[in-house]
């Protein structure tokens, strides 16, 4: 993965920073932090893929960015 700032090809078409994500559990007793401080670069020609184990933050990661489509 491409570390933050460390791409010479141009201008991030995605740059995502410190990402938090956090619910608040049944009843207000607490908070379940889904995703805390992700950052990623996406730049053209590049392609993002988020892999993980079932409920560890990859929707909640990508949702931000869903309203992103290619023409």
């Amino acid at each position: 993965m491409t570390q933050p700032g460390a791409h010479s090809g141009g201008t991030a078409l995605l740059r995502v920073r410190d990402l938090k994500t956090y619910f608040v559990t049944e009843q207000g007793k607490g908070t379940a932090r889904a995703v805390d401080d992700v950052s990623f670069d996406l730049y053209p020609g590049e392609t993002l893929g988020i892999v993980g184990e079932s409920g560890c933050g990859k929707t909640v990661t990508s949702a931000p960015c869903g309203a992103i489509r290619s023409p």
